[in-house]
């Protein structure tokens, strides 16, 4: 189980992925959404995930990935804070 491992060290970095699309018919937010649910993944524990694929992704500028990915986040939590105030 890859929660055994993954929650305990430091050293491994765990990222998310997809391939071909057109042949299996997924995409990335699908397969999140599956791993999510067959692990009982947290919010959190998906972010993280995201923030260490961003660590060990293959592109030559991390810290904008990373700027872009936390400024996506906020965004994202004013909008659930906004909506759940007009709720109440």
């Amino acid at each position: 189980h890859f929660l055994d491992w993954w929650k305990k060290s430091e050293k491994v970095l765990l990222s998310i992925n997809t391939d071909d699309v057109g042949l299996f018919s997924c995409d990335l937010s699908s397969e999140i959404y599956d791993l999510a649910q067959a692990f009982d993944l947290s919010c959190d524990d998906i972010i993280d995930i995201q923030r260490q694929a961003i660590q060990s992704a293959f592109h030559p500028d991390k810290e904008r990935l990373r700027s872009l990915f936390e400024k996506t986040l906020l965004s994202s939590a004013k909008k659930d804070t906004a909506k759940r105030a007009r709720l109440n």
